[in-house]
């Protein structure tokens, strides 16, 4: 025979209820686990909180990659690395760009003044010689002689030797259009595409625009007055069906080339303009500029 449970026993016997209840802890409550989010290593600091270097750079006028670039102790390839720029030359003062360093001023420079030429002073007249009094019988008039015939003279094409020199180039570098020319064709006709032949027309429109933009102390594909360069061909008396530009802000004609014939594949538009075969004439302008010197070769097809 069974006796009833007291209220002591039944309030023991729940709490024994309840403890049987409760799940045994594991390793993960206890603090073991190993396959936790943060470090294994208390001092160890994670990747992630690392802060970026760099900050947003606004173009001036005047301002050049490499210009930026030596001021913040990085080089030219690291900016367009670093912005993902489809072609460095298209920057424009008020464009942004990312530069991966601690701030940093940029000098200023100031563009080389462009000379004026000063017309010379108008000759001064010759007196007029009085008239002779009239003689009672004057001679007979002079028959008139024919001019002596002048030799013709075969027309000859313009080469890359006889590309002529720009009147804004100093002796230095004035067979400079001529050894681009020549380094142009020299790629072309490597790979079956006829030679450049070099144009005045063309010539003088891209000496034009080299003078603009030394005026204004940067280079660009457009003028400063926004023509582009098949306007300014037209300008120059060249009517072009098919035109094209390259530029480039360069210590001499090696290095202008360099940059536009080592472009990487897929981002080479200036290397594209080189071996293009619907171009078939060409002329430069060659102009210094705050650093070096700004090369443009103008390209078109008649």
């Amino acid at each position: 025979m069974h006796r009833p449970l007291t209220t002591l026993s039944r309030l023991l016997f729940l709490l024994l209820l309840m403890v049987l209840a409760q799940p045994i802890p594991s390793a993960r409550a206890a603090g073991h686990l190993t396959n936790s989010a943060g470090p294994a290593d208390p001092t160890e600091k994670s990747t992630s909180s690392q802060a970026i270097v760099g900050y947003v750079y606004t173009f001036e006028p005047g301002d050049t990659l490499w210009d930026i670039a030596a001021a913040h102790g990085i080089t030219v390839d690291t900016l367009v690395a670093a912005n993902k720029l489809p072609d460095p030359t298209l920057i424009h003062p008020g464009d942004w760009i990312f530069v991966p360093a601690e701030r940093a001023v940029v000098p200023r420079r100031t563009p080389a003044p462009v000379p004026m030429k000063v017309p010379p002073p108008p000759a001064p007249e010759q007196p007029k010689p009085a008239p002779e009094p009239a003689k009672a019988n004057p001679p007979a008039p002079e028959q008139p002689q024919a001019a002596p015939a002048a030799a013709s003279q075969p027309a000859q094409a313009v080469s890359a030797a006889a590309a002529p020199q720009a009147k804004s180039l100093t002796s230095e570098i004035a067979e400079w259009p001529a050894q681009i020319l020549a380094m142009m064709n020299e790629k072309r006709t490597s790979q079956g595409l006829h030679a450049l032949t070099w144009s005045p027309e063309i010539a003088a429109a891209a000496q034009a625009h080299a003078d603009d933009c030394q005026r204004r102390g940067w280079g660009s594909h457009v003028g400063s007055d926004g023509a582009i360069t098949r306007t300014r061909l037209a300008r120059a008396g060249y009517p072009a069906r098919w035109s094209g530009e390259n530029w480039a802000n360069a210590k001499n004609p090696q290095h202008a080339f360099a940059m536009w014939w080592n472009e990487p594949p897929g981002a080479d538009p200036h290397r594209s303009n080189i071996m293009n075969p619907m171009y078939r004439e060409a002329g430069i302008g060659i102009v210094s500029g705050p650093w070096g010197h700004y090369f443009f070769v103008d390209f078109g097809s008649r």
